[in-house]
């Protein structure tokens, strides 16, 4: 796994740290702290407005434009950036047969960029009070969060076992 290797001595003893992690598995581990973040911040996205629908109310529009906020200004300008330029570029160099899954990955990083652009539009317009747009908006989460956790899982399925050996 990611992190230093420990020895237990015995079960009186706590364990032992016998070699401090490298770098490429403590920036695998700052990028999948970052996954679990961003997912976080999808699942509350979708809990807030499934519950708005299961209690017929209107969902906390200012939640939501927080969670947006949050999403534009880390994951898309600060954690997908540093996944291009850092793990998919020494992939290319170390693993050129990864090329095709980068691209999908990138191109998903565009969709995302897309659909988080297209919810906020659509709280925009649900702030106007239109049931429609409010529908709308609801419909843009739930698509939104989809394509979230489908993303952070085929990196984590396919490119953190390779990462690995593309950062070392």
């Amino acid at each position: 796994g990611i992190g230093h290797r420990t020895l237990i001595c015995c079960a009186h003893c706590t364990s032992i740290p016998t070699d401090p992690p490298k770098s490429s598995e403590r920036a695998l581990a700052v990028i999948l702290d970052e996954h679990r973040s961003i997912a976080a911040v999808v699942r509350g996205m979708r809990d807030l407005v499934q519950h708005a629908q299961a209690s017929d109310i209107a969902p906390d529009l200012a939640s939501l434009e927080a969670m947006l906020a949050y999403l534009q200004a880390f994951s898309l300008q600060l954690h997908h950036p540093k996944e291009e330029v850092y793990l998919h570029r020494r992939l290319r160099e170390r693993l050129p047969e990864s090329e095709p899954l980068l691209q999908e990955i990138e191109g998903q990083h565009v969709r995302e960029h897309a659909l988080v652009a297209e919810t906020l539009a659509s709280l925009k317009a649900a702030k106007a009070e239109d049931a429609a747009a409010t529908a709308a908006l609801v419909d843009r989460v739930s698509m939104l969060a989809d394509a979230v956790v489908h993303h952070i899982g085929l990196e984590e399925r396919s490119g953190a076992a390779g990462g690995t050996a593309a950062l070392a």
